[in-house]
């Protein structure tokens, strides 16, 4: 595959399992903080949900479509997350303040924004489209609500 809507989706997976991969580590790391554990869980279960919506959405695409040539914008945005290494990204990781930048910084890059880029681009039915895209919105109001509950920041794991 050559900068294709395929690949498009590939790359937006893997980063997808990536960040679930993460938050798992974290929520093991800070399961002394249920509080923080809850959240942890929460961020991985919804990066599961952005597995399977973006698989389902591939998926219901012809092979036609899926070797067609990817907007050029939306394989630079992509291109940045080939090298996202939840295991790098966990190693720098020592306290909860710690573990909320870092989540910050994945959910704030262009992930969620590569994966609103699919969605609108291969999402025909409105309705459908909404759904996703309220997912992913509900997906970052979790991290705002987890950083105003008053959870320890200085807790290390």
């Amino acid at each position: 595959m050559k900068d294709t809507v395929g690949e498009l989706f590939e790359i937006s997976i893997i980063a997808e399992k990536e960040a679930l991969s993460l938050y798992a580590e974290l929520a093991g790391r800070f399961k002394g903080l249920p509080r923080a554990c809850d959240f942890f869980e929460s961020l991985a279960s919804d990066e599961a949900d952005h597995i399977s919506s973006l698989e389902g959405l591939r998926d219901s695409l012809s092979p036609e479509e899926l070797a067609a040539p990817a907007p050029q914008h939306a394989m630079s945005m992509a291109q940045g997350f080939l090298n996202l290494s939840a295991d790098s990204l966990a190693g720098k990781i020592r306290t909860l303040e710690d573990a909320y930048k870092a989540v910050v910084n994945l959910e704030y890059s262009e992930v969620n924004k590569l994966h609103e880029l699919i969605i609108e681009l291969n999402v025909k039915d409105e309705s459908s489209r909404e759904e996703m895209k309220r997912m992913l919105s509900s997906h970052l109001k979790k991290v705002t609500a987890f950083r105003n509950s008053g959870a320890d920041m200085d807790y290390v794991g």
